[in-house]
């Protein structure tokens, strides 16, 4: 899931994924780009408890390694807490990286470089989009400029090699294994696929899902992010609207066999309508939301009508929830 890092729409659209994920029963990790690896002990002391923010902050140098304010992710962090989701840092180590755009691959020590996963520098692809993102082709600077953004690149390139490395590692070990991962990271490392998302491919040989955040889903937005078919061409493969999507927990089938059942419709049908899903649940989101209307609608109705829409709502929803574990697979 991609983000800017001061703009809450980002922060509230994560919230909303990992909401809608927990709901649907997958057994999710949490991947995130704004601590290093060198501090999932502070991350995990927390989680279990045995120290409060205050403290998970000083220890991880969240102020150090990050600079944006925690509150801003605040909400993410309790939301994993209290669901017992493991969260995985993933960057590299901030002074390693700043030595590598200041002095390339020679700055650091023969040890460091050993360290480093595979870099895959020869992605022209990857490339032609960090030079896009960062405006290179509006500078000239000749020799000394070309080294320079070639510098920047390959420091952008070992955080993204890291964090794919770490996120792979972290699936594949015993208390990783079978967890749908959600990555949280700036745009520049997910968009169009390049950066985290082709090396952890690569390397766990399973398919990945981009969404990124978005303030309205109109036709020309929506032909521009996701009108190609194939990565790198297309830059997510959802968007997603967080005012439209406020989904903080799927209303239950209750005692009330109208208007719980329509409630918890409609919440599903806005979570449908506002990304680009696949035919068939743009096929049951548009006949049942036409039936959560009417629903709402009638204040009296039979017996019978009642538990034919029941009987309706708990067929849309194993279908719903099973075409989102293969969406997820």
């Amino acid at each position: 899931v991609g983000e800017r890092h001061r703009e809450p729409l980002s922060q509230e659209t994560q919230l909303n994924i990992l909401q809608l994920l927990k709901a649907s029963g997958a057994k999710l990790a949490i991947g995130i780009e704004w601590l290093p690896y060198t501090s999932q002990s502070a991350l995990d002391r927390y989680l279990a408890g045995k120290i409060d923010t205050t403290g998970m902050l000083k220890e991880s140098g969240w102020v150090k390694s990050w600079g944006h304010s925690f509150s801003a992710y605040r909400a993410i962090i309790q939301f994993a807490k209290r669901h017992k989701i493991p969260i995985w840092g993933l960057n590299a180590p901030k002074l390693l990286v700043k030595r590598v755009a200041r002095g390339g691959l020679a700055a650091l020590t023969e040890a460091e470089r050993r360290a480093l996963p595979p870099l895959g520098l020869g992605d022209k692809a990857h490339r032609a989009y960090f030079d896009r993102l960062i405006g290179h082709g509006r500078h000239h600077g000749g020799g000394h400029h070309r080294g320079l953004m070639d510098r920047y690149f390959l420091a952008q390139v070992v955080r993204d090699a890291t964090m794919a490395h770490v996120l792979v590692k972290h699936l594949k070990s015993d208390a990783g294994r079978g967890r749908v991962a959600v990555v949280f990271a700036g745009r520049g490392h997910i968009e169009h696929g390049v950066g985290i998302p082709v090396r952890a491919a690569r390397f766990l040989g399973a398919p990945y899902i981009i969404v990124l955040p978005a303030r309205s889903t109109k036709r020309r937005q929506i032909a521009r992010y996701l009108g190609k078919t194939i990565y790198p061409h297309k830059h997510a493969d959802y968007l997603w609207v967080p005012a439209r999507n406020r989904v903080t927990e799927l209303v239950p089938l209750s005692s009330d066999p109208v208007h719980a059942p329509a409630l918890f419709l409609r919440k599903w049908a806005d979570v449908l309508c506002a990304c680009k899903t696949p035919k068939c649940l743009m096929q049951i989101q548009a006949r049942f939301s036409k039936l959560a209307k009417k629903a709402f609608a009638r204040r009296r109705t039979t017996k019978a009508a009642q538990a034919r829409f029941s009987a309706e709502v708990k067929r849309f929803t194993n279908r719903v929830r099973g075409c989102l574990k293969l969406i997820m697979k």
